[in-house]
C-alpha cells in the first residue's frame, strides 16, 4: 500500500481533523457564524488538495501564507486591545 495514495490514511485523517476542528470551534470560538464555517471549509480544501496533490501550487501556498499572516494580525490586535483593557498590561 503506497502511503501518499492511501485512501484510507486521508479517511481517518479527515474524521480525526473534523473532530479536532469541532472541538476547538464550539470550546474556543466564541462567535457561532464562524465556528460554522470551518468544518466545510475544511472538507473542501481537503478534497481539493487531494485531488492537486501532485502539483507544484506555489501561488496557493502564497495565499495560504497571506491569509495567516493576517489571521495572525487580528488575533494579536484582539489580544492587545482585551489585554489593555482588563489591565493585563
Amino acid at each position: 500500500m503506497e502511503v501518499e495514495g492511501s485512501i484510507t490514511l486521508r479517511v481517518l485523517l479527515i474524521a480525526l481533523v473534523i473532530v479536532g476542528v469541532g472541538v476547538v470551534a464550539t470550546g474556543i470560538v466564541t462567535e457561532p457564524k464562524f465556528s460554522l464555517w470551518l468544518i466545510p471549509l475544511w472538507a473542501v480544501k481537503a478534497i481539493w488538495s487531494y485531488y492537486r496533490r501532485h502539483n507544484c501550487n506555489v501561488s496557493v501556498q502564497f495565499c495560504i501564507a497571506i491569509g495567516i499572516l493576517a489571521a495572525l494580525e487580528v488575533f494579536f490586535g484582539r489580544f492587545l486591545v482585551s489585554s489593555m483593557t482588563s489591565g493585563w498590561l
